[in-house]
């Protein structure tokens, strides 16, 4: 029974963040985009020399940086994380109690698709990366550390892959983690 109860909350648990994911892609797909074409064309300029600002949670007692153009979409009514947008890049991240004592392996298993290309599991996180159903690149980067889930997910089109890839290695690497202060 106790089992039972505890793939329950996991599986809850993994639900509610794919459907905050999910309603969070449902916004950014009716975002028009009114740049002009010559802006378009200058993408990898603007993302090369783009600053950082940083994001910190004290709930969750992280920090991660994200590009200083993206403005905040999404604020979750429990504060476990923030949703970031712009020109065509999603970021959302969050924390989250291991209140299932889940290791890193079952929740690589609850979070891995049939769409991933790439996977790597360790002691204490995990990478699944692949493309959607809607033709985007999903990079999703979820760490164990003292017995709380942290997890950056970005979603871009795959035709910003080679222009956004010093950037997701900037945002995936740059997680810092201290004391929360709740």
């Amino acid at each position: 029974m106790k089992k039972t109860k505890m793939v329950f909350c996991k599986m809850l648990c993994l639900l509610s963040f794919m459907v905050v994911l999910e309603g969070c892609q449902d916004n950014r797909n009716n975002v028009r985009n009114d740049k002009p074409e010559s802006e378009e064309t200058n993408k990898a300029s603007i993302w090369d020399n783009m600053s950082y600002n940083t994001y910190v949670n004290p709930r969750f007692g992280y920090s991660i940086d994200y590009p200083s153009e993206m403005k905040e979409t999404h604020v979750p009514d429990n504060d476990d994380g923030r949703v970031f947008e712009y020109n065509g890049l999603t970021i959302t991240v969050s924390g989250m109690y291991n209140a299932t004592d889940s290791d890193v392996k079952s929740m690589f298993e609850m979070s891995h698709k049939s769409s991933d290309t790439y996977t790597v599991v360790r002691n204490n996180w995990f990478v699944c990366s692949g493309v959607n159903n809607k033709g985007n690149i999903y990079y999703q980067k979820t760490i164990l550390k003292n017995d709380t889930w942290y997890t950056v997910f970005l979603e871009y089109p795959k035709s910003m892959k080679e222009e956004l890839d010093n950037v997701v290695d900037r945002v995936t690497n740059s997680f810092r983690f201290f004391q929360g202060l709740l």
